[in-house]
Protein backbone atom coordinates (compact mmCIF):
# COMPACT_ATOMS: atom_id res chain seq x y z
CA UNK A 1 0.00 0.00 0.00
CA UNK A 2 2.59 1.96 0.81
CA UNK A 3 4.48 2.27 -2.92
CA UNK A 4 0.79 2.11 -4.57
CA UNK A 5 0.37 5.60 -2.02
CA UNK A 6 3.78 6.98 -3.37
CA UNK A 7 3.25 6.52 -6.98
CA UNK A 8 -0.46 6.06 -7.61
CA UNK A 9 -3.00 7.54 -5.14
CA UNK A 10 -2.07 9.88 -2.74
CA UNK A 11 -5.12 9.21 -0.59
CA UNK A 12 -3.87 5.66 0.35
CA UNK A 13 -0.91 7.53 2.87
CA UNK A 14 -3.55 9.27 4.81
CA UNK A 15 -5.39 6.27 5.48
CA UNK A 16 -1.79 4.25 6.08
CA UNK A 17 -1.77 7.11 8.33
CA UNK A 18 -5.06 6.36 10.03
CA UNK A 19 -4.23 2.81 10.59
CA UNK A 20 -0.54 3.22 12.11
CA UNK A 21 -2.63 5.39 14.88
CA UNK A 22 -5.19 2.58 15.76
CA UNK A 23 -3.34 -0.37 15.70
CA UNK A 24 -1.58 0.99 18.47
CA UNK A 25 -5.17 1.14 20.33
CA UNK A 26 -6.86 -1.82 18.65
CA UNK A 27 -4.70 -4.53 18.15
CA UNK A 28 -4.50 -7.62 20.07
CA UNK A 29 -1.00 -9.32 21.83
CA UNK A 30 -0.88 -11.67 19.35
CA UNK A 31 -0.70 -9.00 16.22
CA UNK A 32 2.11 -7.06 18.61
CA UNK A 33 4.17 -10.14 19.18
CA UNK A 34 3.85 -10.62 15.22
CA UNK A 35 4.79 -6.78 14.37
CA UNK A 36 7.75 -7.04 16.79
CA UNK A 37 8.95 -10.08 14.84
CA UNK A 38 8.82 -8.35 11.57
CA UNK A 39 10.75 -4.93 13.10
CA UNK A 40 13.18 -7.13 14.47
CA UNK A 41 14.96 -8.29 10.83
CA UNK A 42 15.13 -4.73 10.37
CA UNK A 43 16.22 -3.57 13.94
CA UNK A 44 19.05 -6.33 14.50
CA UNK A 45 17.05 -8.69 16.49
CA UNK A 46 16.07 -11.59 13.93
CA UNK A 47 13.86 -14.42 14.76
CA UNK A 48 15.17 -17.68 14.00
CA UNK A 49 13.16 -18.04 11.38
CA UNK A 50 15.38 -15.11 9.31
CA UNK A 51 18.69 -16.43 10.72
CA UNK A 52 17.86 -19.52 8.68
CA UNK A 53 16.80 -18.30 5.86
CA UNK A 54 20.23 -16.13 5.86
CA UNK A 55 22.27 -19.17 6.41
CA UNK A 56 20.55 -21.50 3.78
CA UNK A 57 21.05 -17.98 1.42
CA UNK A 58 25.05 -17.57 1.99
CA UNK A 59 25.32 -21.44 1.82
CA UNK A 60 23.88 -21.61 -1.68
CA UNK A 61 24.61 -18.01 -3.43
CA UNK A 62 28.22 -18.56 -2.85
CA UNK A 63 27.83 -22.39 -4.41
CA UNK A 64 25.99 -21.87 -7.49
CA UNK A 65 28.99 -18.30 -7.86
CA UNK A 66 31.58 -20.63 -7.58
CA UNK A 67 30.15 -23.96 -9.89
CA UNK A 68 28.19 -22.39 -12.52
CA UNK A 69 27.32 -18.83 -12.16
CA UNK A 70 25.76 -18.06 -15.90
CA UNK A 71 23.26 -21.27 -15.92
CA UNK A 72 23.26 -22.20 -12.21
CA UNK A 73 22.99 -25.31 -10.50
CA UNK A 74 19.35 -26.72 -11.85
CA UNK A 75 16.15 -27.52 -10.64
CA UNK A 76 16.44 -29.82 -8.02
CA UNK A 77 19.80 -28.86 -7.15
CA UNK A 78 19.12 -27.12 -3.39
CA UNK A 79 15.71 -29.28 -1.49
CA UNK A 80 12.84 -27.50 -2.17
CA UNK A 81 12.10 -25.96 1.69
CA UNK A 82 15.83 -25.03 1.75
CA UNK A 83 15.62 -21.43 -0.02
CA UNK A 84 13.09 -19.43 1.06
CA UNK A 85 13.67 -16.56 -1.36
CA UNK A 86 12.37 -16.21 -5.26
CA UNK A 87 15.52 -14.32 -6.00
CA UNK A 88 17.80 -16.43 -4.81
CA UNK A 89 16.00 -19.63 -5.69
CA UNK A 90 16.14 -18.15 -9.04
CA UNK A 91 19.77 -18.19 -9.25
CA UNK A 92 20.44 -21.04 -8.24
CA UNK A 93 18.11 -22.93 -10.15
CA UNK A 94 19.04 -21.05 -13.55
CA UNK A 95 22.02 -18.74 -12.52
CA UNK A 96 22.29 -15.30 -13.58
CA UNK A 97 20.68 -15.89 -17.17
CA UNK A 98 17.81 -17.14 -15.73
CA UNK A 99 17.73 -14.37 -12.98
CA UNK A 100 17.99 -11.73 -15.18
CA UNK A 101 15.16 -12.99 -17.21
CA UNK A 102 13.15 -13.45 -14.57
CA UNK A 103 13.97 -10.08 -13.35
CA UNK A 104 13.22 -8.80 -16.92
CA UNK A 105 9.93 -10.80 -16.78
CA UNK A 106 8.80 -8.92 -13.19
CA UNK A 107 9.73 -5.52 -14.78
CA UNK A 108 7.81 -5.68 -18.15
CA UNK A 109 4.65 -6.79 -16.11
CA UNK A 110 5.29 -4.29 -13.97
CA UNK A 111 5.70 -1.69 -16.40
CA UNK A 112 2.85 -2.47 -18.26
CA UNK A 113 0.49 -2.50 -15.16
CA UNK A 114 1.96 0.77 -13.68
CA UNK A 115 1.58 2.43 -17.41
CA UNK A 116 -1.99 1.31 -18.03
CA UNK A 117 -3.32 2.14 -15.22
CA UNK A 118 -2.85 5.29 -15.61
CA UNK A 119 -4.98 4.92 -18.86
CA UNK A 120 -7.60 3.97 -17.54
CA UNK A 121 -10.29 6.62 -16.79
CA UNK A 122 -12.11 7.00 -14.36
CA UNK A 123 -13.41 5.26 -11.19
CA UNK A 124 -15.13 1.62 -11.44
CA UNK A 125 -14.38 -1.76 -12.06
CA UNK A 126 -11.53 -1.13 -14.40
CA UNK A 127 -9.67 1.45 -12.50
CA UNK A 128 -10.15 -0.60 -9.14
CA UNK A 129 -9.20 -4.42 -10.96
CA UNK A 130 -5.84 -2.16 -12.24
CA UNK A 131 -5.01 -0.68 -8.62
CA UNK A 132 -5.79 -4.15 -6.69
CA UNK A 133 -3.98 -5.73 -9.55
CA UNK A 134 -0.37 -3.10 -9.21
CA UNK A 135 -0.78 -3.22 -5.20
CA UNK A 136 -0.57 -7.36 -5.19
CA UNK A 137 2.08 -7.27 -7.82
CA UNK A 138 4.07 -4.85 -5.42
CA UNK A 139 2.95 -6.86 -2.44
CA UNK A 140 4.62 -10.00 -4.09
CA UNK A 141 7.89 -8.55 -5.39
CA UNK A 142 8.78 -7.02 -1.56
CA UNK A 143 7.54 -10.88 -0.27
CA UNK A 144 9.48 -12.84 -2.73
CA UNK A 145 12.78 -11.76 -0.65
CA UNK A 146 11.88 -13.79 1.55
CA UNK A 147 9.81 -16.42 -0.23
CA UNK A 148 9.20 -18.53 -2.67
CA UNK A 149 6.29 -16.22 -3.89
CA UNK A 150 6.42 -16.92 -7.31
CA UNK A 151 7.11 -20.64 -7.73
CA UNK A 152 4.42 -21.61 -4.15
CA UNK A 153 1.54 -23.02 -5.66
CA UNK A 154 -0.76 -21.02 -3.20
CA UNK A 155 0.62 -17.81 -4.35
CA UNK A 156 1.76 -18.96 -8.19
CA UNK A 157 -2.08 -19.76 -9.27
CA UNK A 158 -3.57 -16.77 -7.84
CA UNK A 159 -0.92 -14.80 -8.82
CA UNK A 160 -1.37 -15.93 -12.29
CA UNK A 161 -5.16 -15.93 -12.55
CA UNK A 162 -5.38 -12.19 -11.97
CA UNK A 163 -2.10 -11.43 -14.02
CA UNK A 164 -3.98 -12.92 -16.90
CA UNK A 165 -7.56 -11.15 -16.22
CA UNK A 166 -5.92 -8.33 -16.09
CA UNK A 167 -3.72 -8.69 -19.02
CA UNK A 168 -6.89 -9.60 -20.48
CA UNK A 169 -8.27 -6.27 -19.69
CA UNK A 170 -5.47 -4.47 -20.78
CA UNK A 171 -5.98 -6.08 -24.40
CA UNK A 172 -9.58 -5.22 -24.51
CA UNK A 173 -9.34 -1.57 -23.53
CA UNK A 174 -6.87 -0.68 -25.23
CA UNK A 175 -9.17 -1.98 -28.45
CA UNK A 176 -11.77 0.32 -27.19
Amino acid sequence: LLAFGLTKERRILLVLLILGLLVPLIAPESVWTHLMTVTGVVTGSHPPSWDARIMAWEEAVPRVLGSNPVLGLGPGSVRRGDVDSEYVRALVDSGMLGLGLFAAILFRIGKIAFTRHDAIRGPGFHKGYASGFLIAFFALLVHAVAATSFTAIRTTEGFMILAGLYFCQVNRLAEW
